[in-house]
């Protein structure tokens, strides 16, 4: 798949069959908020199904009494999420960096300054809005939020330096910074939006 020159996917295979997805970034971003609600697995899975397929037919839901459907499903959304890159695995506890709750202001300003896109109007496929988030240069507000939750504090670093990246840190702290991205489901999402297993973002220079 070429971005460049192929037409953006808006459908999933799942054991031959195609299941039409919703494609815009928004569907994307609660998608995320999702994978940290407090709800059970079965309730979240459900949520995640009616938000992501177009078309919830009777069929798809008796399909999912069978283990085998759900979880080839789930990778297809994952997949699709990644844009068909596979995910890192990993059984570490990450802790979260970013969020499109919180970030939002950043987000859409540096969008708004770098593309010249409002996030407020536009209709953008989560591929292309995932490209260009991942592509913010090192210089926008989002990227340096990032950096300062990210900046591990350590004895090489000046009293100075040390008290200058603990106070940013405070600052931009998340809300919900004490919750995790825990292995499995909510961790390949992580990764595939390139959260790493150094709890760093890989943002571009």
């Amino acid at each position: 798949m070429n971005i460049l020159i192929d037409r953006l996917p808006d459908t999933i295979k799942v054991q031959g069959k195609e299941y039409r997805i919703q494609t815009d970034f928004r569907a994307f971003i609660k998608l995320e908020a999702l994978l940290f609600d407090n709800i059970d697995p079965v309730n979240r899975l459900i949520k995640i199904l009616d938000l992501m397929i177009v078309d919830l037919t009777p069929e798809l839901i008796e399909s999912l009494k069978l283990p085998e459907f759900v979880e080839e499903i789930i990778s297809q959304i994952i997949r699709f999420y990644s844009m068909n890159e596979e995910p890192e695995e990993s059984s570490k506890i990450q802790k979260r960096i970013y969020s499109f709750d919180s970030d939002a202001a950043y987000i859409y300003g540096d969008f708004y300054s770098q593309y010249g896109i409002d996030l407020s109007t536009a209709h953008l496929h989560w591929w292309v809005f995932r490209t260009l988030l991942l592509q913010l240069n090192k210089n926008s507000k989002f990227s340096e939020v990032i950096g300062f939750r990210s900046v591990v504090l350590d004895s090489k670093m000046s009293k100075e330096q040390r008290a200058y990246y603990a106070r940013m840190k405070k600052l931009y702290q998340l809300p919900d910074s004490k919750k995790t991205v825990k292995s499995g489901f909510a961790n390949s999402f992580a990764a595939a939006i390139g959260l790493t297993e150094t709890g760093e973002v890989k943002r571009n220079e």
